[in-house]
């Protein structure tokens, strides 16, 4: 598995290799920050907010998650790089409830 940029035939830009997606040196940093994203809420919820979304979304957006989706540009790799993400995502919520 090759973790090194690679040239795109479109434009000649480097792109990443979509099996980056599944490796460690993704998938562990991403879990490790979700987590984070979770406790933060966990714990800025628990001193009484009455608007869990709004809470939430403050978060995210403090956190520089809103420009998650902007982070791969080539359709191949971002395919595999969303999936992967959601998939974390979703998992890490799924053992916290």
């Amino acid at each position: 598995m090759s973790l090194t940029p690679s040239p795109s035939a479109a434009r000649g830009d480097l792109i990443l290799q979509p099996a980056y997606f599944t490796s460690s040196l993704y998938v562990d940093p991403f879990r490790a920050d979700v987590q984070n994203l979770i406790d933060r809420f966990d714990a800025l919820y628990a001193t009484a907010s009455s608007q869990p979304f709004s809470l939430f979304k403050r978060i995210w957006d403090e956190e520089g998650w809103p420009w998650m989706l902007l982070k791969v540009f080539d359709s191949r790799t971002r395919d595999v790089f969303l999936r992967v993400s959601c998939r974390l995502f979703v998992g890490m919520l799924k053992s916290t409830i």
